[in-house]
This record gives C-alpha cells, structure tokens and sequence, in this order.
C-alpha cells in the first residue's frame, strides 16, 4: 500500500505523502492527514491522531500512562464478552458523555421521538452506565452479535414502565419463523402507558406533535375515540415483527424494485369490538391514500378480502389498469 501511495505520487510528479519516523524503537507511518499507524509484532496500531499513536508507543516501551487493560472496569467489561467470541468492542460511555458525543442517545427526555419508542429505555441506561460492550460469534452453528450496557440493578422509573413486563412471563412473546424468514423481532410495548408518561420520555418541543396526533388520529381514523384508552389501550403489549422473501410470480402489476415480505403482528385485548373499528380505520388510510394516487395518475388501491384456514383476511391490491392502445395499432 505504501509503494502504490508513493508510486501514484510520483507519476502525478507531487510529494509522496508518505511519512516515517522512528518512535520508540518502532517505525511509525503516515499515509496522510489524520492518518498514523505501527506495526508492533502482529499487531497492527492505527490513529487518526500522531499523539495518539506516540503514547501507544511509548506504552509498548513501559513508559506513558497505565494500560487500559489494568483498569477495573475493563476487566470487569472483559468478562461480559461472549464465549468464543471472534470479535470484541469496549467504549467508555462516561467520557463520550462528558464529550457530548452523540448525546440524542442518553438524553434522559429525547429530541427525537422515535428514540424511545424503538430503543426503549436505552437512553435511561446510557445516561448512566460506564461503558458498553459487544461481542460476535462466528461459528458452524451460530452468528450472534450482542451489545451490553450494565446497570445498578435499581427498578426502572416509572416513566418506563410502558417498555418492560413488571412480571416474570410478560416479557416480549417468542419471534415469529415463517417459511423464507429473512428477520424477525419481537419487543414489549405497552403503548398506552407509554402515551400516558410521553412529558417524562420527550422533549418539550417534541410535544407539539403528539398533541397534533392525538387531536387528527381519533376523530378522523377511529370515530372520536378517546386516544389513549379507547385506541392505544385496546393494543396488548406484544407485538412481532417479521420479514420474509416474497414470491412476485403471481403478482399484477408486477413492481421492478422487488422488496421481502414485511408484518407487524399486534395483539388486541377486545378483538371482538375494536377489530372493526380497526378495519375501518385500514380502509380510510387507503381511501386517503387514494386520492393522492389517483391525482398523480398513479395506481389506486383495491379492497380485497379472502378466507384462509378459517380466518378471514382483509387486504389491498394494486388495481391493474389497461395500456390504452394508440389509434391505427
């Protein structure tokens, strides 16, 4: 890499922008700005700062601060890693925090709205937690990757009450594995509790869009319904997401971006009386969509339903529309 560097260089007739100097008993390199690397035995140093590589120089030599690994929490950190893992990442979340690195992540009330909902209460532990860690495995019988954060071991504030069963067997149900399973991800999600606490998990000037929300989803998707109790409170906690390869061969018209198989299953504590009031709110959204369709010129939508094992299920299809023949053809 370095010859091809220095041979591009002078066949462009410009300076080699590869630098060396010697640190420590050890060659140090450059390929450019905010590049600085050394080989020490088998192993490969990288930094995008020179004074970063010279102190991990100078720690190889006995010199220079104490190493990472004789820190506690690394230890500590080092025992979380999977067995036999292939792969191994370790941050101080503490110094991130105190840089204001990325800090949308661990703001106890989030800017962004979407934080919460997907990530649960991860800003919770962040904000306090130490360091995180992640481990892969790679082998005959598995790929896994997990990423820990540790806590103190408190209960979780109220506020997050809405993201994690208070007891023993209310936790996420069992992922869902059709047939051509390409992921499938099954979460905890008390959405009305989570509603109910929305001050103490956003921003306030996030809190705008909820009200708007609020006002626009019950009126007009289920009936003047009380939002919070007579929509969120219908919808059990579990809900499953899952994706699947799709089979386009009998599709009409048939799409050129040929995209999997997407569902989200929700559970309804009254199906009986909010499954309908559901359906109806499923065909305003597609009536609604329908008028932006047909003013682009753009396929509509067509209602369809069918019976499958005893179920009855309702659906949407393109309509497919005939090419009009030019005159004289």
């Amino acid at each position: 890499l370095i010859e091809l560097a220095e041979q591009d260089a002078k066949d462009k007739g410009k300076e080699s922008p590869v630098k060396s100097k010697e640190h420590k008993g050890v060659m140090a390199w450059s390929l450019g700005k905010d590049e600085y690397h050394a080989i020490i035995g088998d192993t490969l140093i990288i930094s995008n700062k020179q004074e970063g590589l010279k102190t991990a120089l100078e720690m190889n030599a006995g010199e220079g601060p104490k190493s990472i690994a004789e820190l506690d929490l690394w230890k500590e950190a080092r025992g979380r890693a999977l067995p036999g893992s292939v792969g191994w990442a370790f941050a101080r979340v503490d110094v991130l925090r105190q840089a204001g690195f990325a800090k949308d992540f661990y703001d106890e009330k989030a800017k962004n709205p979407a934080l919460p909902i997907f990530l649960g209460g991860l800003s919770h532990v962040l904000n306090k937690a130490p360091y995180v860690t992640a481990s892969l495995v790679l082998n005959d019988d598995r790929l896994a990757f997990r990423v820990d954060a540790p806590r103190d071991g408190s209960p979780w504030p109220e506020a997050y009450r809405g993201f994690y069963g208070a007891k023993p067997g209310e936790e996420s149900a069992v992922p869902l594995r059709p047939a051509r399973t390409i992921a499938s991800l099954s979460f905890y999600r008390d959405l009305k509790t989570m509603w109910d606490a929305r001050e103490q998990l956003v921003a306030a000037e996030a809190l705008p869009g909820f009200t708007e929300l609020e006002a626009n989803v019950g009126p007009i998707l289920f009936g003047g319904r009380e939002f919070s109790n007579e929509v969120l409170g219908e919808f059990g906690p579990h809900f499953r997401l899952v994706a699947a390869a799709q089979e386009y061969s009998r599709s009409k018209p048939t799409p050129d971006i040929k995209i999997p198989a997407f569902a989200l299953v929700a559970e309804l504590k009254n199906p009986q009386e909010f499954g309908p009031e559901l359906l109806i709110s499923y065909q305003t959204v597609l009536g609604l969509a329908n008028l932006g369709l047909g003013q682009q010129s753009q396929p509509r939508f067509i209602l369809m339903n069918e019976a499958y094992k005893g179920f009855e299920i309702q659906g949407a299809r393109f309509l497919e529309r005939a090419i009009a023949k030019a005159d004289g053809a």
